[in-house]
């Protein structure tokens, strides 16, 4: 039997992405029963859908469970034309298949068919952006899911610096809770140490910070590195760490100095920096870091935690060694530390 809380037909929109996807998420949840989920699922995009298509797979029977599960992301990209194909459908929909419609678009128009007949039948809601008030709430629950506790001044100042998109802050307070370890509490020097409030900085300083042992400077630059890919931040700092190696071998061997520079594979005028970088590391503890690197890799191209989040255990791993104590940081079931 259909459970009757759970509607046919909904359009989920609004300022507010992550609410959105996670009103969808929790919609499927409620939907599927683990009984060949992957059969009775599917997943559409508004800007390639074919309305005939849907129609079909939603007049579709569910195998094995009361009811299938449709989601169309992207919904704002749906042409005019399949948007007036699907009123026929949303008119009279299959009460065996939850179809669930995400945009993200502040408004939508609502003296079209579809959604005349979606707000008087089904569920059209529209996810707000977070006030102030929604903002604290949110990172104060969110740092109690990860076992922290978060002052009134730290949330604020995370607030400031992160914006008002909740997955926007939401990334920045994971970055702090790795920086806090096994520290139960965050405060506001944590928040200024891991934040982002740094302007225009790159990969090659985010290499430089650490090699300099700067924790500080690094989170704050890997802030501004978000959008880059993991592998490529990865490789950055693997060349870096390859360099230091060199010229901490071509010392212990006795090398005269002259060839440093082209053996280790550095534009001259770089060498006197690279050389001080070298003596903050052993050669054990660069050896080391080259296997830190390599876990990393492997971690980003198999493990399913997000790339953003090995790169930042690495970066404070690498810039603090053994002074730093590791906790264990849980994400979507995975142990992480």
């Amino acid at each position: 039997m259909v459970t009757e809380d759970i509607k046919p037909v909904y359009y989920y929109y609004g300022a507010e992405d992550l609410l959105v996807e996670e009103a969808a998420a929790s919609l499927k949840k409620s939907v599927l029963t683990g009984v060949l989920d992957e059969l009775n699922s599917n997943t559409y995009y508004g800007s390639s859908l074919d309305a005939a298509s849907l129609t079909g797979e939603a007049l579709t029977l569910p195998a094995m469970a009361p009811m299938r599960f449709i989601l169309v992301k992207e919904a704002e990209s749906l042409k005019a034309a399949e948007l007036k194909a699907l009123v026929a459908y949303i008119e009279d929909p299959s009460p065996t298949t939850c179809l669930v419609f995400t945009a993200n678009t502040k408004k939508v128009d609502e003296r079209g068919a579809f959604f005349k007949v979606m707000k008087a039948k089904w569920v059209l809601r529209r996810f707000n952006a977070a006030s102030v008030r929604d903002i604290k709430v949110f990172i104060e629950k969110e740092a109690a899911s990860s076992g922290k506790t978060i002052s009134g001044a730290a949330s604020e100042r995370l607030a400031a610096i992160s914006g008002k998109s909740l997955r926007d802050i939401r990334g920045e307070l994971v970055k702090i809770i790795l920086f806090t370890g096994e520290r139960g509490e965050i405060g506001v020097e944590d928040v200024e140490s891991a934040g982002v409030d740094v302007k225009e900085e790159t990969v090659f300083g985010l290499c430089d910070a650490i090699t300099a042992r700067d924790l500080s400077t690094a989170m704050k630059i890997l802030g501004k590195l978000s959008s880059e890919p993991a592998p490529m931040v990865l490789g950055a700092i693997a060349r870096q760490f390859r360099a230091l190696l060199s010229l901490k071998s071509l010392q212990r061997s006795g090398v005269p100095r002259a060839k440093f520079a082209p053996l280790a594979g550095i534009a001259p005028f770089l060498l006197e920096g690279y050389l001080k970088s070298t003596a903050r590391f052993t050669e054990a503890e660069l050896r080391s870091a080259f296997r830190k690197l390599r876990e990393a890799d492997l971690s980003v191209k198999s493990s399913g935690i997000p790339g953003g989040l090995i790169v930042t255990r690495l970066v404070i791993d690498l810039c603090c060694g053994s002074s730093w104590k590791k906790g264990v940081f849980t994400h979507k079931g995975a142990r992480f530390g």
